[in-house]
């Protein structure tokens, strides 16, 4: 086979010398620049990519600005070869050049559009579609990066919605066409006609079965309606082994294209395990496209995706970095980092609030969260909690009951390990009003969810208002699981042994206490997408706090000196969540708190608000009633302030502490 290619190349070289003179001839190009374009030609031939990059390279090196037909035939062949970073230089300087070629002035922002540069794509594409009137391709990717760049996760939204309609409009006439209809079926999708963009891929496999583009897109079409079976079914028309030399050669691809098709069928074929978390193959088969494609930027990003389903936030942060350098102005890719810059960054934060309990006890409760991060791995926590508490009949260790007024402060400082496999390493020293305590925690994160084992000797308490007032603290050993067996369910259990102590003296109460929580989130249907959007969610929450003490020290006469009471206590929540734009989101969730072993049932309830005033500043509203010890009603605000994403290494190594 290689000598029959060997043979064409040569064949076509003979041929091309006898052309050489009159090429020469008929234009203004020199027998060098001519022998360069056979040359190249001759490549492209040969499907020798790598020379061919080298030899357009060279050739651009020797061609002037001003020779705007070479140019124009030097950045074609690169494009239609896939050298898009060569080919976008060139349609650049013709541009520079000239401003008015149309046809440079096209293929720029198509360039850019597939190099994920939506906004600069979009500003080309405007400037040929009005000077021109578009066609059906130029005016698809005007939508195409309009959509992009406002990323609604379901049908397009007012800004793009026109321009898939003008598609279908002027397309229409040349729906025969395979480049064509593919465009129609892709505009009907993004209008949310789904089933109409569905039935033009199914004549066009039929018409076309051998074309891979075709099933490839077809199963991306249908993964992003969620129909994950369907696409599967699809991928399967496809060689299991993508990796093999030969097994995808009966489509006739171009070298230059092979690589980014096996990347895409085998980011779907993840995507579909993903989707039925069944994690063990998703990680193999993450592992063998890194394996091949360590580098590639989609790889990436399909690797970014796996880390957030299992909440591996720092796996999931690495590689959209990886995909950032390729994809610099990609404004999903910029948001995600954002995002998780946003959460697990350096921040500080201020809460106030008022809690009223429900026999007229008062508290003011003001707390200052900080964390800062000192290096990629290690982060330093502050927690400092002011409460002011007015108290009615607050049993003391002396035997009476008396309101208790006063000021309770209380700090928490903490370092903490974010380990690259998603683990979590943390040791913490407390301190209220200058009684110290020491704690430890560790979990351990596994693709269904986490494992959390913690402990703490002298721990501040604070949840009864005798442990307010006389300064309590707990010493504990609390195992918690935390399970996800499919997307909208979340599971979790814990159990704790517990030693509570006052001011004075420890261990005067002893308890087992467990809890556990179901949250499901609801089928998102239709109609509530269409009114509420995709993100907006409602969940079921199921809540189950309770606490058996069975030791207690006695005083002389047989009284305790401490004596919670045992509790049990079921809250069943229905809840609603929704981001309005991107800087204002709100929940809110109600229901019932049944306290199976006292008379405080009654209503839950409760609502937040929070917005993005700046970039890194969020003010955010809190109300809610709850049940655990006490019946308690709520409301406080909360301002805060996500540092830069420097640590304190980067911010030594660039000398802000030595100037």
């Amino acid at each position: 086979m290689a000598s029959k290619t060997i043979g064409k190349v040569v064949l076509y070289l003979c041929l091309s010398v006898v052309a050489l003179n009159a090429l020469c001839t008929e234009s203004a190009i020199s027998v060098e620049q001519a022998r360069e374009e056979v040359y190249i030609e001759a490549l492209v031939l040969a499907k020798r990519i790598t020379e061919l990059h080298t030899a357009i390279d060279k050739a651009l090196k020797n061609t002037t600005d001003s020779d705007t037909p070479r140019l124009l035939r030097l950045a074609q062949t690169a494009m239609a070869n896939n050298l898009t970073e060569t080919a976008l230089a060139a349609f650049e300087r013709i541009y520079k050049h000239d401003p008015d070629n149309l046809t440079a002035i096209r293929n720029i922002g198509m360039l850019l559009f597939w190099n994920r540069k939506y906004s600069m794509a979009l500003k080309f594409l405007n400037i040929y579609n009005t000077r021109t009137g578009g066609n059906y391709i130029s005016i698809y990717y005007q939508g195409e990066s309009l959509y992009m760049i406002n990323r609604t996760a379901g049908p397009a939204g007012p800004e793009s919605r026109p321009y898939f309609e003008k598609v279908l409009m002027v397309s229409e006439s040349f729906s025969g066409i395979k480049q064509a209809a593919l465009i129609r079926a892709q505009s009907y999708f993004r209008l949310g006609e789904y089933q109409k963009s569905f039935d033009i891929y199914e004549r066009m496999i039929k018409r076309y079965p051998d074309d891979i583009y075709i099933i490839t897109d077809y199963a991306r079409m249908l993964q992003a309606d969620k129909r994950m079976e369907m696409s599967f079914q699809i991928l399967k028309r496809l060689p299991e082994n993508l990796y093999a030399p030969g097994n995808l050669k009966r489509y006739g691809l171009p070298p230059q294209a092979l690589d980014g098709v096996i990347v895409n069928i085998a980011i779907m074929r993840i995507a579909y395990y993903l989707d039925k978390r069944d994690f063990f193959v998703v990680k193999r088969m993450q592992e063998e496209l890194r394996k091949h494609y360590p580098d590639n930027p989609d790889a990436a990003l399909s690797r970014a995706t796996f880390y957030g389903a299992i909440s591996n936030w720092r796996g999931e942060l690495e590689n959209y970095d990886l995909a950032a350098k390729s994809y610099p102005e990609d404004e999903a890719i910029i948001a995600s980092r954002k995002r998780i810059i946003r959460e697990h960054g350096s921040f500080v934060e201020n809460k106030s609030g008022i809690r009223l309990s429900d026999n007229d006890g008062f508290e003011f409760i003001n707390e200052v969260n900080s964390e800062i991060r000192i290096s990629d791995d290690i982060r330093l926590g502050i927690n400092l909690l002011t409460d002011v508490a007015r108290l009615n009949d607050v049993p003391r260790m002396d035997g009476d009951t008396e309101q208790f007024k006063g000021v309770r402060n209380q700090a928490h400082i903490f370092l903490q390990g974010d380990l690259i496999n998603g683990d979590v390493a943390r040791i913490s020293f407390f301190d209220h009003d200058t009684i110290p305590g020491l704690g430890a925690a560790y979990t351990l994160l596994d693709f269904w969810g986490s494992t959390r084992l913690e402990g703490a000797w002298q721990r501040p308490y604070w949840g009864q208002q005798q442990a307010i007032a006389e300064r309590g603290s707990r010493t504990y050993m609390e195992l918690e699981r935390i399970y996800r067996p499919f997307e909208d369910l979340t599971l979790s259990a814990k159990g704790s042994l517990n030693s509570y102590g006052l001011e004075h003296s420890s261990d005067l109460a002893r308890s087992l206490a467990a809890g556990a929580s179901v949250s499901y989130t609801l089928p998102r249907f239709e109609i509530q997408k269409r009114l509420l959007g995709d993100i907006a969610a409602f969940s079921l929450i199921y809540d189950l706090d309770m606490e058996f003490f069975d030791h207690f020290k006695t005083r002389d006469d047989g009284t305790r000196i401490y004596a919670p009471d045992n509790r049990q206590v079921h809250t069943f929540l229905l809840s609603f969540y929704n981001e309005f734009t991107e800087n204002f989101k709100a929940s809110i969730y109600g229901g019932f708190a049944l306290d199976a072993m006292g008379s405080s049932s009654g209503p839950a309830y409760g609502a937040s608000i929070s917005y993005r005033i700046l970039e890194d500043l969020e003010l955010s509203g809190t109300v809610s009633q709850t049940l655990s010890s006490n019946q308690y009603f709520y409301v406080g605000i909360e301002l805060k302030y996500n540092f830069t994403p420097l640590t304190l290494v980067e911010l030594f190594k660039r000398g802000y502490f030595t100037k």
